[in-house]
């Protein structure tokens, strides 16, 4: 099959309102759910989002969210709460005084799902999250869809580590998976 395969950081309404509502669709047939409610939030039209949509030609198949914190902000990410700030987790990696970002809400069409689509949407977050000043990637995830992050990033030779021993706070969203979290050490990177 031949796919006319593009990715690109957007703010074209059109492209926009079609990832929505294919994040949408998506979420609500792969994660069994009646509604979408409870995975809105009020991140999708902040100045510090942004979004990466897939296109098959003129269709949109796919797309992903970046989220920045940039050094001395005062936002907290989606992954994050007063009880699990990732500078208060990861003392280590100072993030007191770094910037970062967090990676979610990605879909692909399951028709799409076989291939390099998916690790070319890896790819562009790593990317542009480290054109966007970004020192670290986060994300959370269930441990298939992290294994599958690390793998795309081995693949790109990029460092990537599933934190086995943090607990993850349950949200809603979650729905009573367990979830992982992740980082990519964007540091490693030349721009």
């Amino acid at each position: 099959m031949n796919y006319d395969i593009t990715y690109q950081f957007t703010h074209d309404k059109n492209l926009l309102d079609q990832y929505f509502e294919l994040r949408k669709e998506i979420y609500i047939q792969d994660f069994n759910l009646q509604d979408f409610a409870d995975h809105e939030d009020n991140f999708d039209d902040k100045e510090y989002t942004h979004i990466l949509v897939v296109c098959d030609g003129d269709r949109v198949i796919g797309g992903s969210r970046v989220i920045i914190h940039n050094k001395n902000s005062d936002i907290i990410l989606p992954i994050e709460s007063d009880s699990f700030l990732l500078k208060d987790i990861l003392p280590e990696l100072s993030l007191h005084n770094k910037s970062y970002s967090e990676v979610n809400r990605t879909v692909l069409l399951p028709e799409y799902r076989q291939g390099k689509i998916g690790e070319g949407i890896v790819h562009r977050v790593i990317l542009y999250s480290k054109e966007l000043g970004a020192d670290y990637l986060f994300t959370v995830a269930p441990k298939i869809q992290a294994r599958n992050n690390r793998k795309h990033c081995s693949n790109l030779a990029i460092n990537f580590t599933i934190f086995d021993n943090i607990s993850v706070p349950e949200k809603p969203s979650y729905r009573g998976k367990r979830m992982f979290l992740t980082l990519t050490n964007l540091q490693q990177l030349s721009t």
